[in-house]
This record gives structure tokens, C-alpha cells and sequence, in this order.
């Protein structure tokens, strides 16, 4: 009742919609409980205080009484946006509270598997991966645990079940206590910095690492891979070259879509042995996003079907990068030979590889790269104009290019006597140089 004896509503919510109940209704419950607690006959003062303890009684005053105050005199942090703010209150308690949180709130008891599993599912690019740790409950009936952390309690109430369409998940956390503000702006910033490094961190972490799809004759079936591009590269002396394929590329499909040209871009890349050809496709398929298939010549074929299957009935098709790497082991001069047989199973390699470049199997979805250590043994008609779009010499870094490698490395130039050196030099061997210095430096 209200100071003057008028009906009084509360607001309570549920997940579906707003409700309100009023103090005649309140009543109604604890009377109800009072009745099923005891006969009329057995009413007693601590009967009484008995069914008001009760659970589903204590639940109800909560929902009417104690969550409207809380919500405005408690610091309090909700998930509010979906997996992304659970993934963010979950990493920001893991660091703030460590293992209080992972033992006592999420259960994990210190168990090394699940801890290193745990761990690397708050490294993952994919806020799903973490939240899935949040154990199951009942609809209606959350979760709730206490810590104590620095002179604050910290109240978790977590939600996870699965309703008749998706999982319902949510996370509250609120402070308690003479430091609770304090606490609370604290766990703020370190949430707001789980969802940078979310939305930034990962990303530049995940954005290095490639995908590889290996086809070769000793398997039946491709392999697939990961492969990160190492920070260190440096792609300085071919800049300008890596960027105008990076920009025809990304027009590739504008220009697909406005004249019905569906072609393949080819590129061919060649130099002295170890001068990062191969390096620089992988490069090319971080900045571009796409899945590198690595090829041969005998295994072409059976490439270009892979990638014609993974398209085919897909309205969001994947971009590939055709590799084919030493090309001048099997597309060579087929006027330097005799063998026909050979030469015969040449003109049909070659003939597959021509129709991706610019015949019926071009496709703006698809590029082709090529690497060869001698270009002069390559067969004339697939290095003539129209086939490879791009073809850039890679004979290895000058001093000012070579002098940035050591920068990556934390190595000066004159550590290693850099201007000693031989110029140009292949980044393979000034890599496995530093490496070995560094190594030498840490004994």
C-alpha cells in the first residue's frame, strides 16, 4: 500500500515484455506460499518467516523490490549487445579477477586442459569461441555467484539456455560495496579494451595468416593449411609493382560485372633463388584475403576443379590464388625437345593453364601466380602479352631495403657489418644470418 493506503504498482521484467504487479498482488503470493507451507492450524510466526524465506517467494520480492533499486544505486555492467559484450566481460574478468572468476564463477577448478583451452579461446577471432564456456542453465533460473576482489563484492548473474529457436545468453556483473564505483569504472575500461583488442588486436593478428590449399600426386585428396606472413617481410623494392596488382585485382570484378570480361589476373614472378618470390604471393593473398592453392603442373587440373566446385551453386564465392611454383620444371620451351610423348603431355598442361589465364576457365575469382628461377627456358607463348597481366623481376634487396630486415629484427646493420655485404642480397639468406647472430647473441 502506498502512504495513504492507495494500490501501489511495481514494474518488474521478464525477457519477453513488461509486466507490473501491485502490492494486493504481492500479497497474493506470500499468502499462497504461506498456504502451501502450512494448514491454517499450524500457523505459526516462523511458519510464516519460513514461507517468505522460501525461494520462490524471496525470488518474487527480488523481482518487484530489489531489481528496480539496483539497477539505479548499483554499478552494474550488462551484456547488452549480444556475443561481442559477453566476450568482452568475460575476457575483462578474466584478467581482472583471474582465477577467482575462472574457478568460482565459470568452474573450470584450474584444470590445465580446459585453462589452456580457455585461454586460447579468448585468443580466437571469433567471439563465440569463449562464450560457449558459460554453463547451461535453466530459462528463468540464472546463475549466480559471488566473488570477493580488493575491499568489493562482485555479484555475476549468468543466463545460458537454449530456447525453441537460439541460445540465450547473457552476463550481469554488479559491485557492491564502499569501493563498488571505483570498481566498476576499472572493469569498464579494461572491458572497453578486450573489445579494441577484439575488433583490432585479433584482426591484425588473424589478417597474417593465410590459408593453404595443397594439392600434390602423392594424395588423393588436397590438404589444407594455415600460414602466417611473418611481420619481418619487407616488400619496399617491389612496392609500386605488389600495389598495381593489388588495385587491378580489387577492379577485377567492377570491371567483370560492368563489360562481362571474366578474367583471370596472372602474375609471374622471377629471380635468383632466394629472393622471397614465393614470400610475396603469400603477401599478396593477406592483403587481398584471399585462399592460397598451391599446384603443380601434373596437379592443374585437378586444382581448377576443386575451385570450380567450391563456386559452383554459391552465390558468395570464394577468391582463390593459384600457385604454381618452379613453372619452368614443366611449361618449358617444347622447341628445345625432342619427345614428343612429352611434349604432347606439355601442350596439355599448357593448353589448361592458357584457357584460366585468358580463355573459357578465366575467372574474376580466380588469380594465378607463377614463380620460376629461369625464365629464359619457359615456353614463349605463355609469357607473351595477354597471358601474364603482371611480371616482376625479384633479384633480391639493396642496402637501404636490407638495413630495414635488421630494423625488424632488433638488429642494427653495423652488428652484422651490413655494408660488407654483397648487393643486391636474397632476403632467405639475410634472414638465416640474423637469425643465427641473435642466436649467438642469447647464449
Amino acid at each position: 500500500m502506498g502512504r495513504n493506503g492507495e494500490n501501489v504498482s511495481f514494474p518488474f521484467k521478464n525477457q519477453k515484455e513488461e509486466m507490473w504487479m501491485s502490492t494486493d498482488d504481492l500479497m497474493e503470493e506470500i499468502t499462497k506460499g504461506i498456504e502451501n507451507a502450512v494448514s491454517p492450524a499450524n500457523l505459526t510466526t516462523q511458519a510464516i518467516n519460513m514461507a517468505i524465506n522460501s525461494k520462490s517467494i524471496q525470488t518474487a520480492i527480488q523481482k518487484i523490490l530489489i531489481d528496480p533499486v539496483r539497477k539505479a544505486a548499483i554499478p552494474t555492467i550488462e551484456s547488452t549487445d549480444g556475443y561481442r559484450s559477453i566476450y568482452a566481460i568475460m575476457h575483462a574478468a578474466t584478467i581482472t579477477f583471474g582465477d577467482k572468476f575462472l574457478n568460482e564463477v565459470l568452474g573450470l577448478d584450474a584444470d590445465k586442459k580446459y585453462m589452456e583451452e580457455y585461454m586460447a579461446a579468448l585468443s580466437s577471432k571469433r567471439p563465440t569461441d569463449i562464450i560457449w564456456w558459460l554453463s547451461d542453465t535453466e530459462k528463468g533460473k540464472p546463475q549466480t555467484d559471488i566473488i570477493y576482489h580488493k575491499g568489493c563484492v562482485v555479484y555475476f548473474q549468468i543466463e545460458s539456455y537454449h530456447d525453441k529457436y537460439d541460445y540465450v545468453k547473457s552476463i550481469t556483473v554488479s559491485f557492491f560495496g564502499p569501493k563498488a564505483k571505483r570498481m566498476k569504472e576499472e572493469f569498464e575500461k579494461t572491458k572497453e579494451g578486450c573489445l579494441d583488442y577484439l575488433d583490432n588486436g585479433i584482426r591484425e593478428k588473424y589478417k597474417r595468416m593465410i590459408k593453404v590449399i595443397r594439392f600434390d600426386n602423392n594424395s588423393p585428396r588436397p590438404r589444407h593449411s594455415t600460414s602466417s606472413v611473418p611481420t619481418t617481410v619487407i616488400v619496399d623494392h617491389v612496392q609500386d609493382e605488389l600495389e598495381q596488382i593489388i588495385q587491378t585485382v580489387n577492379k577485377s570484378d567492377e570491371v567483370t560485372s560492368k563489360y562481362e570480361i571474366n578474367k583471370s589476373v596472372g602474375v609471374l614472378l622471377y629471380g635468383p633463388h632466394g629472393t622471397g618470390k614465393s614470400t610475396l604471393v603469400r603477401y599478396l593473398a593477406m592483403e587481398l584475403g584471399r585462399t592460397i592453392i598451391l599446384t603443380t603442373a601434373d596437379t592443374l587440373s585437378t586444382a581448377v576443379d576443386y575451385v570450380k566446385d567450391q563456386h559452383q551453386g554459391s552465390g558468395n564465392k570464394n577468391h582463390y590464388i593459384i600457385l604454381i611454383e618452379d613453372i619452368d620444371f614443366k611449361f618449358v620451351d617444347r622447341r628445345a625437345s625432342k619427345d614428343n610423348e612429352a611434349n604432347s603431355e606439355m601442350a596439355k598442361q599448357t593448353d589448361m593453364l592458357f584457357q584460366l589465364l585468358d580463355g573459357a576457365m578465366s575467372d574474376s575469382n580466380i588469380m594465378v601466380c607463377a614463380t620460376t628461377n629461369y625464365i629464359d627456358k619457359l615456353d614463349p607463348a605463355l609469357i607473351r602479352d595477354g597471358r601474364f597481366d603482371f611480371r616482376i623481376e625479384v633479384n633480391g634487396l639493396d642496402y637501404e631495403t636490407a638495413a630495414k630486415v635488421c630494423e625488424r629484427f632488433d638488429v642494427t646493420p653495423e652488428e652484422i657489418k651490413l655494408k660488407e655485404w654483397d648487393f643486391p642480397v636474397a632476403p632467405a639468406s639475410l634472414q638465416t644470418y640474423i637469425l643465427k647472430f641473435k642466436t649467438k647473441l642469447n647464449k
